[in-house]
Protein backbone atom coordinates (compact mmCIF):
# COMPACT_ATOMS: atom_id res chain seq x y z
CA UNK A 1 0.00 0.00 0.00
CA UNK A 2 1.14 3.76 -1.20
CA UNK A 3 0.24 6.69 0.81
CA UNK A 4 0.86 9.47 -0.78
CA UNK A 5 0.61 13.14 1.24
CA UNK A 6 0.86 16.64 -0.13
CA UNK A 7 2.53 18.45 2.37
CA UNK A 8 1.13 22.22 1.19
CA UNK A 9 -1.54 20.90 2.40
CA UNK A 10 -0.26 20.87 5.68
CA UNK A 11 -1.33 23.30 8.65
CA UNK A 12 1.10 26.22 9.26
CA UNK A 13 2.29 26.22 12.55
CA UNK A 14 5.63 27.30 14.24
CA UNK A 15 3.63 26.10 17.64
CA UNK A 16 3.90 22.40 17.61
CA UNK A 17 7.65 21.33 18.00
CA UNK A 18 10.09 22.60 21.13
CA UNK A 19 12.99 23.72 20.16
CA UNK A 20 15.52 22.11 17.90
CA UNK A 21 19.29 21.94 18.74
CA UNK A 22 21.44 20.73 15.54
CA UNK A 23 25.18 21.22 14.45
CA UNK A 24 24.76 21.19 10.37
CA UNK A 25 27.64 20.74 7.85
CA UNK A 26 27.73 23.86 5.53
CA UNK A 27 29.27 22.24 1.88
CA UNK A 28 29.86 25.17 0.73
CA UNK A 29 28.93 29.26 1.16
CA UNK A 30 28.66 29.43 -2.04
CA UNK A 31 25.39 27.88 -2.93
CA UNK A 32 24.89 30.05 -6.32
CA UNK A 33 28.33 28.51 -7.72
CA UNK A 34 26.96 25.05 -7.29
CA UNK A 35 23.24 25.96 -8.10
CA UNK A 36 24.81 27.17 -11.78
CA UNK A 37 26.86 24.15 -12.09
CA UNK A 38 24.43 22.19 -11.46
CA UNK A 39 21.81 23.85 -14.14
CA UNK A 40 24.76 24.20 -16.50
CA UNK A 41 25.08 20.07 -16.15
CA UNK A 42 21.13 19.74 -16.35
CA UNK A 43 21.83 22.00 -20.17
CA UNK A 44 24.48 19.34 -21.03
CA UNK A 45 22.14 16.75 -21.16
CA UNK A 46 24.14 15.30 -17.88
CA UNK A 47 21.65 13.10 -16.01
CA UNK A 48 24.51 11.65 -13.61
CA UNK A 49 26.64 14.92 -11.92
CA UNK A 50 30.03 16.60 -12.57
CA UNK A 51 32.16 14.79 -15.43
CA UNK A 52 35.93 16.32 -14.37
CA UNK A 53 37.57 16.90 -10.95
CA UNK A 54 36.52 20.16 -9.46
CA UNK A 55 38.70 22.16 -6.56
CA UNK A 56 37.33 21.29 -3.46
CA UNK A 57 35.08 24.20 -1.55
CA UNK A 58 35.63 25.71 1.89
CA UNK A 59 32.94 25.00 3.65
CA UNK A 60 31.82 24.96 7.96
CA UNK A 61 30.27 23.75 10.69
CA UNK A 62 27.45 25.38 12.31
CA UNK A 63 25.25 25.50 15.54
CA UNK A 64 21.85 26.03 14.97
CA UNK A 65 18.66 26.53 17.35
CA UNK A 66 15.12 26.37 15.44
CA UNK A 67 12.52 27.15 17.61
CA UNK A 68 9.11 29.10 16.65
CA UNK A 69 9.35 29.74 13.45
CA UNK A 70 12.96 31.07 13.52
CA UNK A 71 16.58 30.56 13.94
CA UNK A 72 17.52 31.47 17.42
CA UNK A 73 20.32 30.89 17.32
CA UNK A 74 23.57 30.10 14.89
CA UNK A 75 27.09 29.82 15.26
CA UNK A 76 29.81 29.68 12.78
CA UNK A 77 32.17 27.25 14.64
CA UNK A 78 35.10 26.60 11.87
CA UNK A 79 35.86 26.82 7.98
CA UNK A 80 37.33 23.23 6.99
CA UNK A 81 37.23 21.57 3.60
CA UNK A 82 33.96 20.35 2.39
CA UNK A 83 32.21 18.91 6.02
CA UNK A 84 29.49 16.43 5.16
CA UNK A 85 29.06 14.13 7.20
CA UNK A 86 28.22 14.39 10.86
CA UNK A 87 26.84 12.44 14.32
CA UNK A 88 26.09 12.68 17.54
CA UNK A 89 25.50 10.03 20.35
CA UNK A 90 25.86 10.31 24.14
CA UNK A 91 28.46 13.29 24.15
CA UNK A 92 30.29 11.86 21.31
CA UNK A 93 30.97 13.89 17.69
CA UNK A 94 31.78 12.81 14.73
CA UNK A 95 32.91 14.74 11.53
CA UNK A 96 33.81 14.46 7.94
CA UNK A 97 36.04 16.43 6.12
CA UNK A 98 36.65 15.96 2.43
CA UNK A 99 38.74 12.95 3.09
CA UNK A 100 38.74 12.75 7.14
CA UNK A 101 37.30 11.77 9.98
CA UNK A 102 37.40 13.69 13.18
CA UNK A 103 35.99 11.99 16.20
CA UNK A 104 35.39 13.95 19.69
CA UNK A 105 35.05 12.19 22.91
CA UNK A 106 35.42 12.60 26.36
CA UNK A 107 37.67 15.42 25.74
CA UNK A 108 39.93 13.21 23.27
CA UNK A 109 40.40 14.49 19.44
CA UNK A 110 41.20 11.41 16.92
CA UNK A 111 41.44 12.00 13.32
CA UNK A 112 41.23 9.03 10.88
CA UNK A 113 42.65 8.99 7.22
CA UNK A 114 43.11 6.13 4.73
CA UNK A 115 43.87 6.19 0.99
CA UNK A 116 40.61 4.92 0.42
CA UNK A 117 39.17 7.80 1.47
CA UNK A 118 37.18 10.50 -1.05
CA UNK A 119 34.23 12.67 -0.87
CA UNK A 120 33.49 11.41 2.08
CA UNK A 121 29.29 11.75 2.49
CA UNK A 122 28.31 10.27 6.29
CA UNK A 123 30.41 9.13 9.19
CA UNK A 124 27.69 7.16 11.88
CA UNK A 125 28.76 6.71 15.22
CA UNK A 126 28.37 2.67 16.59
CA UNK A 127 25.61 2.47 18.67
CA UNK A 128 26.85 -1.18 19.75
CA UNK A 129 30.51 -0.46 20.11
CA UNK A 130 31.24 3.34 21.31
CA UNK A 131 34.78 3.67 19.74
CA UNK A 132 33.85 2.86 15.87
CA UNK A 133 32.40 4.23 13.20
CA UNK A 134 31.02 3.91 10.15
CA UNK A 135 32.09 5.86 6.89
CA UNK A 136 30.86 6.33 3.29
CA UNK A 137 33.93 6.65 0.92
CA UNK A 138 31.45 8.02 -1.78
CA UNK A 139 34.29 8.46 -4.15
CA UNK A 140 35.35 5.15 -4.42
CA UNK A 141 31.73 3.57 -3.76
CA UNK A 142 33.14 2.07 -0.70
CA UNK A 143 32.14 1.58 3.04
CA UNK A 144 34.66 1.35 6.30
CA UNK A 145 34.16 1.04 10.01
CA UNK A 146 37.15 1.97 12.23
CA UNK A 147 37.58 2.00 15.27
CA UNK A 148 38.95 5.96 15.56
CA UNK A 149 40.66 5.14 19.09
CA UNK A 150 43.11 2.03 17.65
CA UNK A 151 42.41 3.70 14.02
CA UNK A 152 42.21 -0.34 13.00
CA UNK A 153 40.43 -0.60 9.97
CA UNK A 154 37.52 -3.32 11.30
CA UNK A 155 35.58 -3.50 8.06
CA UNK A 156 35.13 -2.64 4.88
CA UNK A 157 32.49 -3.45 1.74
CA UNK A 158 33.61 -2.39 -2.30
CA UNK A 159 30.35 -2.17 -4.11
CA UNK A 160 32.46 -2.89 -7.22
CA UNK A 161 32.87 -6.50 -5.42
CA UNK A 162 29.56 -7.02 -4.84
CA UNK A 163 27.75 -6.95 -8.42
CA UNK A 164 27.44 -2.82 -8.76
CA UNK A 165 30.33 -2.18 -10.64
CA UNK A 166 29.03 -0.59 -13.91
CA UNK A 167 30.37 2.42 -14.65
CA UNK A 168 29.57 4.65 -17.67
CA UNK A 169 32.02 7.08 -19.80
CA UNK A 170 30.16 10.70 -19.00
CA UNK A 171 32.25 11.99 -22.34
CA UNK A 172 31.50 9.02 -24.73
CA UNK A 173 28.24 7.23 -22.89
CA UNK A 174 30.27 3.92 -22.82
CA UNK A 175 29.48 1.56 -20.38
CA UNK A 176 32.11 0.21 -18.87
CA UNK A 177 33.68 -1.46 -15.80
CA UNK A 178 35.14 -0.45 -11.98
CA UNK A 179 38.00 -2.87 -10.18
CA UNK A 180 40.05 -2.05 -7.58
CA UNK A 181 42.06 -5.87 -7.97
CA UNK A 182 45.07 -5.40 -10.86
CA UNK A 183 43.86 -9.51 -11.58
CA UNK A 184 40.65 -8.65 -12.17
CA UNK A 185 41.60 -5.75 -14.42
CA UNK A 186 43.87 -8.18 -16.32
CA UNK A 187 41.49 -10.98 -16.72
CA UNK A 188 38.82 -9.11 -17.76
CA UNK A 189 40.84 -6.80 -20.12
CA UNK A 190 41.87 -10.35 -21.69
CA UNK A 191 38.16 -10.97 -22.25
CA UNK A 192 37.36 -7.68 -24.41
CA UNK A 193 35.95 -5.59 -21.83
CA UNK A 194 36.53 -2.42 -21.71
CA UNK A 195 37.64 -1.74 -17.46
CA UNK A 196 39.21 0.73 -15.95
CA UNK A 197 41.49 0.31 -12.50
CA UNK A 198 41.91 2.54 -9.77
CA UNK A 199 45.19 0.98 -8.29
CA UNK A 200 46.45 4.17 -6.62
CA UNK A 201 43.66 6.03 -4.78
CA UNK A 202 45.67 8.51 -4.05
CA UNK A 203 46.27 9.17 -7.73
CA UNK A 204 43.29 8.42 -9.53
CA UNK A 205 40.09 9.71 -9.38
CA UNK A 206 36.32 8.76 -10.10
CA UNK A 207 34.12 11.94 -11.18
CA UNK A 208 30.61 11.70 -9.79
CA UNK A 209 29.56 10.58 -13.18
CA UNK A 210 31.56 8.06 -14.07
CA UNK A 211 30.67 6.18 -10.08
CA UNK A 212 28.56 3.09 -10.60
CA UNK A 213 26.47 3.10 -7.18
CA UNK A 214 27.52 6.12 -5.44
CA UNK A 215 27.28 5.41 -1.97
CA UNK A 216 26.70 8.87 -0.48
CA UNK A 217 25.38 7.62 2.74
CA UNK A 218 25.73 4.86 5.39
CA UNK A 219 24.22 3.73 8.70
CA UNK A 220 23.73 1.34 11.53
CA UNK A 221 20.55 -0.57 11.49
CA UNK A 222 20.09 0.36 15.33
CA UNK A 223 18.48 -3.01 16.42
CA UNK A 224 20.70 -5.01 14.30
CA UNK A 225 24.99 -4.67 14.42
CA UNK A 226 25.55 -7.09 11.54
CA UNK A 227 23.74 -4.80 9.16
CA UNK A 228 24.00 -1.62 7.40
CA UNK A 229 21.68 0.42 5.28
CA UNK A 230 23.62 2.29 2.08
CA UNK A 231 22.08 4.82 0.09
CA UNK A 232 22.97 4.48 -4.22
CA UNK A 233 22.33 8.03 -5.28
CA UNK A 234 22.97 6.27 -8.97
CA UNK A 235 20.84 3.64 -8.58
CA UNK A 236 17.74 4.71 -6.67
CA UNK A 237 18.07 2.31 -4.10
CA UNK A 238 18.44 2.16 -0.28
CA UNK A 239 20.07 -1.48 0.39
CA UNK A 240 20.47 -3.11 3.70
CA UNK A 241 23.96 -5.06 3.75
CA UNK A 242 24.86 -8.39 5.77
CA UNK A 243 27.61 -7.53 7.46
CA UNK A 244 28.59 -11.27 7.58
CA UNK A 245 28.30 -12.31 4.19
CA UNK A 246 28.26 -8.99 2.22
CA UNK A 247 24.91 -9.54 0.27
CA UNK A 248 22.49 -7.06 0.31
CA UNK A 249 18.86 -6.22 -0.06
CA UNK A 250 17.04 -3.51 -1.54
CA UNK A 251 14.30 -2.30 1.00
CA UNK A 252 13.45 1.30 -0.50
CA UNK A 253 13.17 1.47 -4.67
CA UNK A 254 12.44 3.99 -7.34
CA UNK A 255 14.32 6.91 -5.95
CA UNK A 256 15.41 9.98 -7.32
CA UNK A 257 19.30 11.00 -6.32
CA UNK A 258 18.44 9.47 -2.89
CA UNK A 259 20.32 10.84 0.38
CA UNK A 260 20.19 9.92 3.84
CA UNK A 261 18.41 5.88 3.69
CA UNK A 262 18.17 4.62 6.99
CA UNK A 263 15.94 2.64 10.12
CA UNK A 264 14.57 4.59 12.87
CA UNK A 265 11.70 4.85 15.44
CA UNK A 266 10.65 1.19 13.36
CA UNK A 267 10.53 2.25 9.73
CA UNK A 268 12.97 2.57 7.09
CA UNK A 269 13.53 6.04 5.03
CA UNK A 270 14.84 8.20 2.74
CA UNK A 271 15.20 11.71 1.09
CA UNK A 272 14.43 11.21 -2.72
CA UNK A 273 16.22 14.50 -3.51
CA UNK A 274 15.60 14.81 -6.61
CA UNK A 275 11.78 14.46 -7.07
CA UNK A 276 11.21 16.40 -3.48
CA UNK A 277 9.80 13.61 -1.68
CA UNK A 278 10.83 11.91 1.64
CA UNK A 279 10.27 8.13 1.36
CA UNK A 280 8.82 6.28 4.68
CA UNK A 281 8.15 2.42 4.59
CA UNK A 282 6.38 0.66 7.04
CA UNK A 283 6.15 -3.33 7.24
CA UNK A 284 2.20 -2.53 6.19
CA UNK A 285 2.84 0.43 3.99
CA UNK A 286 4.86 3.06 2.07
CA UNK A 287 4.28 6.87 3.06
CA UNK A 288 5.18 9.23 0.22
CA UNK A 289 5.56 12.99 1.35
CA UNK A 290 5.62 15.47 -1.31
CA UNK A 291 7.14 18.88 -1.02
CA UNK A 292 7.09 19.82 -4.76
CA UNK A 293 3.93 22.50 -4.15
CA UNK A 294 5.38 24.74 -1.69
CA UNK A 295 6.24 27.88 -2.68
CA UNK A 296 9.68 29.73 -2.38
CA UNK A 297 11.71 28.38 -5.16
CA UNK A 298 13.97 30.71 -7.44
CA UNK A 299 12.21 31.22 -11.07
CA UNK A 300 14.68 29.48 -13.00
CA UNK A 301 14.75 26.32 -10.32
CA UNK A 302 10.87 26.04 -10.77
CA UNK A 303 10.64 22.67 -12.11
CA UNK A 304 13.16 21.45 -10.13
CA UNK A 305 13.69 20.04 -6.67
CA UNK A 306 16.66 19.49 -4.41
CA UNK A 307 15.66 17.77 -0.92
CA UNK A 308 19.16 17.77 0.59
CA UNK A 309 18.33 15.42 3.55
CA UNK A 310 15.79 14.59 6.44
CA UNK A 311 16.02 13.83 9.88
CA UNK A 312 13.42 12.24 12.16
CA UNK A 313 13.62 13.26 15.56
CA UNK A 314 10.70 10.84 16.22
CA UNK A 315 8.28 8.31 13.83
CA UNK A 316 5.80 11.65 13.65
CA UNK A 317 8.20 14.87 13.54
CA UNK A 318 10.73 15.65 10.79
CA UNK A 319 13.52 18.39 9.88
CA UNK A 320 13.68 18.52 5.93
CA UNK A 321 16.68 20.04 4.36
CA UNK A 322 15.31 22.14 1.16
CA UNK A 323 18.21 23.17 -0.64
CA UNK A 324 16.52 24.80 -3.81
CA UNK A 325 14.20 27.08 -1.24
CA UNK A 326 17.24 27.51 1.15
CA UNK A 327 14.36 26.33 4.37
CA UNK A 328 14.12 24.06 7.07
CA UNK A 329 10.98 22.33 7.15
CA UNK A 330 9.77 21.30 10.49
CA UNK A 331 7.07 18.37 9.89
CA UNK A 332 4.61 16.58 12.06
CA UNK A 333 3.54 13.93 9.79
CA UNK A 334 0.82 12.25 11.96
CA UNK A 335 -0.91 16.18 13.48
CA UNK A 336 0.03 17.55 9.56
CA UNK A 337 1.42 20.46 10.75
CA UNK A 338 4.07 22.55 8.76
CA UNK A 339 6.94 25.35 10.12
CA UNK A 340 9.29 26.30 7.06
CA UNK A 341 12.28 28.11 8.13
CA UNK A 342 14.49 30.60 6.21
CA UNK A 343 18.10 29.79 6.39
CA UNK A 344 21.45 31.95 4.98
CA UNK A 345 20.80 32.00 0.94
CA UNK A 346 24.67 31.18 0.12
CA UNK A 347 24.74 28.35 2.56
CA UNK A 348 24.47 24.71 0.82
CA UNK A 349 23.56 22.93 3.65
CA UNK A 350 24.53 18.84 3.59
CA UNK A 351 24.04 17.30 7.20
CA UNK A 352 21.76 17.96 10.50
CA UNK A 353 21.88 16.55 13.38
CA UNK A 354 20.19 16.83 16.97
CA UNK A 355 22.16 17.38 19.72
CA UNK A 356 21.72 18.14 23.60
CA UNK A 357 25.46 19.20 23.52
CA UNK A 358 25.99 23.39 22.59
CA UNK A 359 29.96 23.08 23.58
CA UNK A 360 31.28 22.05 20.38
CA UNK A 361 34.52 24.78 21.10
CA UNK A 362 36.76 21.69 19.70
CA UNK A 363 35.61 22.53 16.30
CA UNK A 364 37.04 25.71 16.28
CA UNK A 365 40.57 24.07 16.40
CA UNK A 366 40.09 21.75 13.04
CA UNK A 367 41.94 22.14 10.14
Amino acid sequence: MVEKIQVNGFQKSNLFYPPIQLLSTIKSFDLKAIRKRYLDSKQRGNKSGSVARREVSLGGVVSLKLNQGVIEEAARLVNIKEPRGVDFINKTTALSSENKIFVQQKNNLYTIENDWFSYIHTVKINPFNAHKVLIASSGFDMIFEFDFVSKTKTFDWCAWEHGLNLSTNPKTGEHLLLTRKPKEFDDLSKEKHKIKLIKNPKIDFLPTAMRAAFINSVAYHPLDENKIIATLFHKGHVIEIDRATGSYQVVIQGLKNPHGGSFMHNQYSATSTASGEVIIRTPSKQVVLNFTDLPGKPKELANRSWLQNSLFLSPSLLVVIDSNRTQFHILDIEKQLLDSIDYDQNWAVQDIIQTNDTNHSWINDLR
